[in-house]
């Protein structure tokens, strides 16, 4: 329950638009809710190339973002999940944590949704989230998950040593 109640401490909603213009902000504003949605924006730059090739290059830098954002607040909550393994060795809990961190922020991202798009000083923003709350919950799942794994292999290899004949 101690894991749950950090992990819904660290999940916060993020911005790659540094200060941004009252059009950027209101476009924001409108469209995504701060409290439920962990969100980016992305931007390219209008090119010869035509406005929806820029939006597609902003799509892809927004969805990055997001992806990178979901990753870190999923390695916090793992981390927390991790530290109840005091016997757990640092090296393997480290490629543990970055591959279950990738896997969970590759499910969530399915559901990522372009929350706006607009158009700004030779830019093409697109604002994209997910929500908040589905981090700790597929962090947690997917760790038991993990977890059950662990314990599969361990109980077969207790069965094989048991089952070696030994001499007395």
């Amino acid at each position: 329950m101690l894991c749950v109640l950090v992990s819904l401490v660290f999940v916060q909603g993020c911005t790659s638009l540094s200060g941004g213009s009252p059009i950027s902000k209101a476009k924001i504003a409108s469209s995504v809710n701060e409290s439920e949605d962990m969100y980016v924006v992305g931007s390219a730059k209008i090119e010869d190339s035509g406005i929806e090739v820029s939006r597609m290059k902003a799509r892809t830098a927004a969805k990055e973002d997001l992806k990178n954002e979901i990753q870190k607040e999923s390695k916090k909550i793992i981390k927390t999940y991790l530290a109840e393994l005091g016997f757990y060795n640092k090296k393997l809990s480290e490629q543990v944590l970055a591959d279950l961190s990738e896997y969970i922020a590759e499910d969530i991202m399915t559901g990522a949704e372009e929350k706006s798009y607009w158009q700004e000083d030779g830019k093409a923003f697109v604002a994209l989230s997910v929500k908040k709350d589905k981090i700790p919950v597929r962090s947690r799942t997917t760790f038991l998950k993990h977890l059950d794994g662990i314990m599969a292999k361990v109980k077969d290899v207790k069965e094989k040593i048991g089952s070696i004949p030994t001499e007395n």
